[in-house]
């Protein structure tokens, strides 16, 4: 008798995880996303650029409409509960940071129909990727 209570228990708090938090839960579906990438630090001042990107079937492919801001060209992607990683297989030249390419692992949340890919390097610097589905 112990086994279907700790079920059900299981059950209602995998139904409602999505519900107690801040924002709400990652879903990114096959598609087309458009929207706006920025790096934030305290030390520097960046733009905005324009990027989209498509997510098909595992894999990925975009552009951006500031050369290498960010660098997005194509690969494979996974996602894992609240997180999405990249993997480029792209050859990049060495004229400019390398960590502005869109590869190795994002947190995912959403704001009402926006995805919000984000993570920060060295503390300090961080990377927004702002996109929402293109109907």
């Amino acid at each position: 008798m112990k086994h279907p209570i700790a079920l059900f228990l299981i059950l209602i708090m995998t139904a409602t995880s999505c519900e107690r938090k801040e924002h709400g839960c990652a879903k990114l579906d096959d598609g087309v996303y458009t929207g706006t990438f920025n790096r934030s630090s305290p030390i520097g001042d960046y733009i905005t650029a324009n990027i989209s990107i498509t997510l098909e079937d595992g894999t990925f492919s975009g552009t951006s409409d500031v050369d290498h801001y960010p660098a997005i060209c194509n690969g494979t992607f996974a996602i894992n509960e609240e997180k999405i990683e990249f993997e480029d297989v792209c050859v990049w030249t060495a004229d400019f940071d390398w960590t502005l390419i869109l590869d190795g692992t994002f947190d995912i949340t959403t704001e009402g129909d926006e995805v919000i890919l984000s993570r920060s390097y060295e503390g300090d610097v961080y990377d927004q990727y702002r996109i929402s589905k293109h109907h």
